[in-house]
């Protein structure tokens, strides 16, 4: 079965991957491949973020992703995956334990002893996760999707109706340019703005995640050497301008990680992007749509608001069931 799946971000080539390993004749299309594409300014740290924490499929897909980085974490350091710890503090909302508090390896609730370390903070988790270096990671599946028997070809599509008939089945997975390549109108931009120290000499005892920060959104990760301070959650907004004040950035993050406060503000990088959040959930389904040699099966994967790093694999591994379902069975189509 000859199969196309459409963008070469972080989804693309995971499922591409995933697919041409089950033996699959897999042809990726993209405009930009790897680093080249929106995928490279993720922090990609694992979290269940800007999707429904509720939605048994995330859970099963966030869990199947991270089984799939540890291994990597643990056998592979040319994927640039590692290990880390942090805390996540919340200052507003009542105390909760997440949905998916038992997948990761380690979690723990902050006790009222630990909340001392963090003023005006109510309530808050320790978890230990799976961090990226996209600079690393993506080369790396790339590398992965050749040596799976993966071909690439550079060309923009402008929509569905381009993709040539010479394809069985066509897997889109077209991140923020859902919104006007299927269209799906639903998909909103959320802009995120953060600093980047390239090896940054320091070291944090674990990563800081402080959303509800009164100044805004705050965060610092370590991860590969690199300091990562952010950040924000801008729901609307598709200008890929850094308009925010390091300063601030800086500020807020320094409350709970002085070291930055140590680090010359010239130093750091600003770095901007889209997240592509879909208020519907994340859309993987397969259906028909037209191309240029008429009705073609086509499985949708996009949507996946901020959580693209932590579903990836899972994602992945339900596109090949539904190639599966739709090669061994008369499997309808909506």
């Amino acid at each position: 079965m000859g199969i196309l799946v459409i963008g070469a971000g972080l989804s693309g080539l995971t499922t591409a991957t995933t697919l041409a390993r089950q033996g699959y004749d897999v042809t990726v299309i993209a405009e930009k491949v790897g680093v080249d594409s929106a995928s490279v300014i993720a922090t990609a740290i694992w979290h269940v973020y800007l999707v429904d924490p509720d939605d048994k499929r995330i859970l099963d897909w966030s869990s199947r992703t991270l089984e799939v980085l540890l291994h990597l974490a643990a056998t592979d350091t040319k994927s640039g995956v590692e290990l880390i710890e942090g805390v996540e503090l919340f200052r507003n909302s009542e105390e909760a334990l997440p949905t998916w508090f038992d997948i990761p390896p380690k979690f723990s609730m902050l006790t009222l002893e630990e909340l001392q370390d963090y003023p005006g903070v109510k309530w808050g988790y320790f978890v230990s996760a799976p961090v990226a270096n996209m600079e690393k990671y993506l080369p790396w599946l790339v590398d992965e999707a050749k040596k799976s028997g993966v071909t690439f070809q550079s060309k923009k599509l402008a929509s569905l109706e381009d993709v040539d008939p010479i394809y069985d089945l066509v897997v889109s997975c077209t991140g923020i340019e859902s919104q006007s390549f299927l269209p799906d109108k639903t998909v909103v931009p959320v802009r995120g703005q953060y600093l980047m120290l390239r090896n940054a000499g320091i070291e944090l005892e674990r990563y800081i995640g402080d959303d509800d920060h009164p100044e805004g959104m705050s965060y610092a990760i370590l991860r590969d050497g690199d300091l990562l301070v952010g950040g924000t959650e801008e729901f609307g907004v598709a200008k890929l301008e850094f308009d925010q004040t390091p300063d601030a950035i800086l500020s807020r993050a320094a409350k709970f990680a002085p070291e930055i406060s140590q680090i010359d503000p010239r130093k750091w990088e600003k770095v901007v992007g889209l997240r592509p959040f879909r208020p519907g959930g994340v859309c993987l389904e397969m259906t028909s749509r037209m191309t240029k040699g008429g009705s073609m099966p086509v499985i949708f994967n996009y949507g996946h608001g901020g959580s693209g790093f932590s579903l990836s694999w899972g994602c992945a591994e339900e596109v090949l069931h539904l190639v599966q379902s739709f090669e061994t069975s008369t499997m309808p189509l909506r």
